[in-house]
């Protein structure tokens, strides 16, 4: 029988007491889990010629060890006792799968798992071939991966890259247009340095007759 299953059957040839004849009255069974307390009075099935069928609920295959005891008036009382086992390929899988037992489940998730369950040795040779990805894999993989343009952008355009408030982007124009662009106002207490595509003033600056600014506006749009 196996442990904490239901649908299972188990059954007993019953004699009557008097004569030993074959007895097909009323049967009960009783059932006894692992030496503890006698409980129930379920009814059984006659099957023919004495013969009694019982269908155990779940709950009375839950032990190791288990006694049906059948009883009927006027009947010779008969115990089958019966070890359980758990099925062989559950054994197999709790043997096989890393696994956590959380709140009576059995969980196994790749967080479950112990450290390097996952390795090399876990996989035998040939394991994962072409047969073992579906025609749309490597496919569907690939257009999982950021292009090399996208990469670029997000690295560009990365909030605070360079500094609090200014993005590598931002900070290129600025760099491009001191170094490059066209310079108005030198002579002035303001000084306008013009983008590359000569279409604003990147930088505006405020400057004394030495040179040194004392304000700084970036338009970096």
């Amino acid at each position: 029988m196996r442990k904490n299953v239901a649908g299972q059957t188990i059954g007993a040839q019953m004699i009557t007491a008097a004569d030993g004849s074959a007895f097909t009255g009323a049967v009960v069974v009783r059932v006894t889990i692992d030496h503890g307390t006698q409980s129930g009075t379920s009814a059984t099935v006659h099957k023919g010629q004495g013969y009694h069928s019982y269908t155990p609920a779940q709950a009375d295959t839950n032990g190791d060890h288990i006694a049906f005891t059948f009883t009927g008036t006027g009947a010779i009382p008969v115990s089958i006792q019966v070890y359980t086992a758990m099925d062989a390929n559950v054994i197999q899988w709790l043997t096989d799968v890393p696994n956590v037992l959380v709140t009576g489940r059995v969980d196994a998730r790749v967080g479950a798992m112990s450290g390097g369950v996952i390795n090399a040795g876990a996989f035998s040779t040939d394991a994962i071939d072409d047969n073992a990805l579906a025609a749309s894999a490597v496919s569907e993989i690939a257009s999982a991966i950021p292009t090399a343009s996208e990469n670029a952008t997000t690295l560009l355009d990365l909030a605070n890259g360079v500094e609090t408030g200014l993005t590598m982007r931002q900070a290129l124009r600025a760099s491009t247009a001191s170094l490059f662009g066209k310079l108005s106002g030198a002579a002035t207490t303001t000084v306008a340095i013009r983008n590359i595509g000569d279409s604003l003033d990147r930088i505006t600056a405020t400057v004394d007759a030495d040179g040194n600014r004392s304000a700084v506006t970036l338009n970096l749009t």
